[in-house]
C-alpha cells in the first residue's frame, strides 16, 4: 500500500519565470522530473507539488507519483524522479516551453496528452508564502511539507526559446538582419604608444582550459594566487541571464546553466580564418555559436553579441591583469605572454592585439616549451639537452633545447595544435554516450545541457583515472523514457580509458621522433624529458615516454604552473642584464604559394631567430601598378597542406615599361617569430612596410595561383584528427602555366636572389 499523499513547495529566491525555465530544464522532461531533495520518500508514493517566485506567484502546480530514489550516500544530487499524473493548464503550457528549450527544434517538441496527464485548471488557488529573505541566482532544493528556503541547488539550462518553425522543411526563410551590436567591454581600444611602461613586469600563461599568472620576487618565482585562492584561473567567459559579464570561475561556475553564452577553448580558435577547414570541422563541438567576423576570423555570439577572439583573451587577460594589481597593490601594464610553439603568425599576432585590448604592453611573446624550460633550468647552471613534452588542454608542442647555465637555446620544435586534453575527454564522451545509445537507443548528443553534465561529470573521471584505478560514472536522471527516469551509472577502470586514447599518445610521441629527426638527434641523446600540462599527469603517458625515451619523465616542475613561472622568469631578466640568454627558432617554415599550388620555403622550419631574407623582383608588364604574392606557413609543398597568412600587396607602382620598376621584398622575423614584410623601390629608395591583407577566400586563392576547384565536400565532417590537418580546402597540384601577371612575377621572384 503506497504512503499518504504529501504535499512539497519549493519555494525560489527570483521572481522571474524565465529564470525557472532555465535553472529547471535539465530536469524537466514530458513525463515527469527530478527533484533535488534530501528528504526521500518510498517509490510509489503520490504527491503534489507546488513551485513559488520569490513574489508568491505559483509557477508550476501538479500531482505525481515518486518513479525513482537517488539517496545522498550514492548520488552527487541526492533527489526523487517524480513522474507527473496532473498538471494545471497553466503548468501544462510552461512545461511545452520548457521542453521547446531543450530540443531547439519544433518538430521534435512532443506534445502532452491529457489521457496521460490530467488537468488541474480549477485546482485551488496557492496558499500566500511569506517572501524569502534571501535573493540568489539558483533553484531550490524541495522540503516536504515545509516552507524553507532550501540552500543547495540543482543545475539548470540557459537556452532561450526558438521560434516554432525552427528546423522545419517548410518554414519560410527569415529575413536578414544586421548583426547584432557588441556589448560595451572593459577594454582598451587605444595604441600602444599610450600604455605607460611603469612598474613590474608580470608572466602570464594564457591557456586553453586554464591561465596562469606569475612574478619573480626575491629571485624567486612564483604564481599570484586568484581572487578565490587558486593558482589557476579558468579560461572561460560568459554572460548570465542577466546580462552581467563573467570571467574565469564564476563563468565556469554557471557553465551548465548556461552552455550556450559561455566561450571555453577558445585559445584553439584564435588567429584562425572562419572559412578554414580545421574551424568548419570543430565549430559543431562547442555549445556556444562561432561566427565570422568581418575580417573573415572566427568569431563568437555571446547574449545576442558578436565578439572577437582577440576580445575574449583580452578579457581574460584583463582578469589576470586586475588580480596582479590587487596583488602586487600597483599597477600592471606590461607583460610577457606564452602561445604554443606550434603558433602560426596570425595567432602570435592576434595573441598581441589582444594584450593590446587588456591595456597589456606585450614585452615578448615567448613558446611555452620555452618558457617551461626556463623555469626548469632556472638558477641550477646545468649543461643538459632535454626535450619540453606540453600536453596541454588544447594543444601538444614538443621542443628541444640545449640549456648551458644561463643560455637556453632551442634545437627544434614541433607540435600540433589540434591535439589536447579536450580530445581525450571527446573520446571518452563518446564511449559514453555510445553505451548510453546502446543501453535505451536514445541520442543525447543534440542536447546542449545534458551534453555538459556528462562533459563535466566525464572530464572529473579522467582526472580521477591518473591517481585511481577505477571510478564510477554517475549523472542522474539524464533522460526519461516511458515514464521511467534513466540514469548514466557506468563504472570506468584504466585499461578503458587507455585503449580509447592510445592512438593519440602515440600521436604525441610521433611529433616528438620528428622533432627529434629534424635534427638527426636520437631518443637516448636526451638528458631529461619535462612534462607540461594538465594531461601529462595520466599514468599512460608516463610509461610511454619512459619506454620510449629510456628513463621516466622529470617531475619535479608543476605541469599547471612551469609554464606562468618561465614567462616571469623571462620578464623579471629584461631588468638584469645578462641574466639570460634565450634562443628560439622557426616552429614553422614560411613561404609563398606558387602556380599550381605549390609552396616555396622563403624561412625554413627550426632555423635560429631572428630570421631576415631579401629578394629582388621586377614587374613583368608594361605600366604595371600593383604587385601581389600570397604567403603561407607549413612543411608541405602543397599550399592546400598549409596554413594561409594573407596576401602581400604592394600598390600604386608608377607607370613604367615591363622590368624597369624594381623592389627589393625583406621577410623578416624577430625574436617572437613575427613577420614583417618590407618592400624597398630601388628607383625612389622608399622603404615601405607590406600589411598582409588576410580577406582573401579559398577560391580567391585559387584563382591567383590558378588551381583547379576542389572536390565536393563531404555531408558529414570528419571527427578531429589526431595528424596534422589541412588548413586550405584540397586541391589539385597541377604543373605551373607560363605567363605574366601575378603569377608571372612570382615566378621571376623566384630567379632573382
Amino acid at each position: 500500500m503506497s504512503e499518504e499523499r504529501i504535499s512539497i513547495k519549493i519555494r525560489l529566491k527570483y521572481s522571474d519565470v524565465s529564470l525557472f525555465q532555465r535553472r529547471f530544464s535539465p530536469y524537466m522532461s514530458q513525463y515527469g522530473m527530478f527533484l533535488p531533495t534530501r528528504h526521500l520518500k518510498n517509490k510509489g508514493t503520490p504527491l503534489f507539488f507546488e513551485f513559488f517566485l520569490a513574489n508568491n506567484q505559483r509557477v508550476f502546480y501538479g500531482e505525481g507519483t515518486v518513479v525513482q530514489l537517488y539517496p545522498p550516500d550514492r548520488y552527487p544530487t541526492a533527489g526523487l524522479g517524480i513522474r507527473f499524473t496532473a498538471l494545471d493548464q497553466r503548468s501544462q503550457q510552461l512545461l511545452m516551453e520548457i521542453l521547446a528549450q531543450q530540443t531547439q527544434r519544433s518538430d521534435l517538441v512532443p506534445k502532452l496528452s491529457p489521457g496521460v496527464i490530467q488537468d488541474l485548471s480549477d485546482a485551488a488557488p496557492a496558499t500566500q508564502a511569506p517572501p524569502p529573505t534571501a535573493t540568489g541566482r539558483q533553484p531550490a532544493r524541495a522540503t516536504a511539507g515545509t516552507s524553507k528556503v532550501p540552500t543547495q541547488q540543482p543545475v539548470a539550462s540557459s537556452n532561450t526559446a526558438q521560434p516554432w518553425n525552427v528546423g522545419k522543411p517548410n518554414a519560410p526563410e527569415t529575413p536578414a538582419t544586421p548583426p547584432p551590436a557588441a556589448k560595451e567591454l572593459p577594454l582598451f581600444y587605444g595604441k600602444e604608444s599610450e600604455i605607460e611602461e611603469t612598474g613590474p613586469i608580470i608572466g602570464i600563461d594564457l591557456g586553453t582550459t586554464n591561465s596562469c599568472c606569475a612574478i619573480v620576487e626575491g629571485n624567486k618565482p612564483h604564481v599570484i594566487p586568484s581572487r578565490y585562492g587558486y593558482n589557476t584561473i579558468p579560461s572561460i567567459v560568459a554572460y548570465d541571464e542577466r546580462g552581467n559579464l563573467l570571467i574565469g570561475h564564476p563563468a565556469k561556475s554557471q557553465m551548465m546553466l548556461n552552455p550556450h553564452n559561455t566561450v571555453y577553448g577558445s585559445k584553439r580558435l584564435v588567429g584562425r580564418k572562419y572559412h578554414s577547414p580545421i574551424v568548419q570541422i570543430i565549430k559543431n563541438r562547442f555549445l556556444y555559436e562561432i561566427i565570422e567576423t568581418e575580417k573573415g576570423d572566427s568569431g563568437v555570439r555571446i547574449d545576442q553579441s558578436n565578439f572577437t577572439l582577440q576580445e575574449v583573451s583580452a578579457l581574460i587577460l584583463t582578469e589576470i591583469k586586475e588580480i596582479a594589481q590587487s596583488y602586487l597593490e600597483q599597477p600592471i601594464n606590461r607583460a610577457v605572454i606564452s602561445v604554443p610553439a606550434y603558433y602560426n603568425d596570425n595567432q602570435r599576432q592576434a595573441v598581441r592585439e589582444a594584450g593590446l585590448l587588456a591595456g597589456l604592453k606585450v614585452e615578448r611573446i615567448v613558446n611555452e616549451p620555452t618558457a617551461a624550460a626556463l623555469a626548469y633550468g632556472f638558477g641550477r647552471s646545468l649543461n643538459q639537452k632535454l626535450l619540453v613534452y606540453d600536453l596541454g588542454g588544447g594543444t601538444f608542442d614538443a621542443s628541444v633545447l640545449q640549456i648551458h647555465k644561463d643560455v637556453y637555446e632551442v634545437i627544434s620544435t614541433g607540435g600540433n595544435t589540434f591535439l589536447g586534453g579536450v580530445d581525450f575527454d571527446s573520446r571518452l564522451i563518446d564511449y559514453v554516450l555510445d553505451r548510453f545509445y546502446e543501453e535505451h537507443q536514445i541520442n543525447l548528443r543534440h542536447d546542449a545541457v545534458k551534453m555538459q553534465r556528462i562533459k563535466d561529470a566525464v572530464e572529473k573521471a579522467k582526472c580521477d583515472l591518473s591517481h585511481e584505478v577505477k571510478t564510477d560514472l554517475i549523472i542522474p536522471y539524464i533522460d526519461l523514457k516511458d515514464g521511467v527516469p534513466l540514469d548514466i551509472n557506468l563504472t570506468l577502470d584504466r585499461e578503458v580509458l587507455n585503449s580509447l586514447v592510445q592512438d593519440l599518445v602515440e600521436e604525441t610521441v610521433r611529433v616528438c621522433d620528428a622533432v627529434l629527426s629534424a635534427q638527426n638527434l636520437k631518443p637516448q641523446e636526451i638528458d631529461e624529458v619535462i612534462l607540461v600540462g594538465g594531461q601529462t599527469r595520466m599514468p599512460l603517458i608516463h610509461q610511454r615516454l619512459t619506454d620510449h625515451f629510456g628513463k621516466p619523465p622529470h617531475r619535479n616542475v608543476h605541469p599547471d604552473e612551469a609554464v606562468a613561472l618561465g614567462t616571469a622568469i623571462l620578464a623579471y631578466s629584461f631588468g638584469q642584464s645578462g641574466l639570460i640568454k634565450l634562443v628560439d627558432v622557426l616552429a614553422m617554415s614560411i613561404g609563398i604559394g606558387l602556380p599550381g599550388g605549390r609552396f616555396k620555403v622563403i624561412a625554413p622550419r627550426n632555423h635560429k631567430l631572428p630570421f631576415e631574407k631579401s629578394y629582388t623582383i621586377s614587374t613583368t608588364r608594361d605600366d604595371q601598378t600593383e604587385l601581389e604574392i600570397v604567403v603561407f606557413q607549413g612543411e608541405s609543398s602543397n599550399v592546400a597542406d598549409n596554413e594561409y597568412l594573407g596576401t602581400m600587396k604592394l600598390q600604386n607602382i608608377q607607370k613604367a615599361p615591363r622590368g624597369k620598376a624594381k623592389f627589393d621584398i625583406t621577410f623578416h622575423l624577430n625574436n617572437e617569430c613575427i613577420l614583417k614584410i618590407t618592400a624597398k623601390d630601388l628607383q625612389t629608395g622608399l622603404v615601405k612596410e607590406l600589411v598582409l591583407s588576410t580577406r582573401d577566400t579559398p577560391e580567391d586563392l585559387r584563382q591567383k595561383l590558378e588551381m583547379p576547384a576542389p572536390a565536393p565536400a563531404e555531408a558529414v565532417p570528419p571527427p578531429i584528427p589526431t595528424q596534422p590537418t589541412s588548413h586550405i580546402p584540397p586541391i589539385e597540384d597541377t604543373p605551373a602555366p607560363s605567363g605574366g601577371g601575378v603569377l608571372g612575377w612570382i615566378k621571376k621572384l623566384l630567379g632573382r636572389r
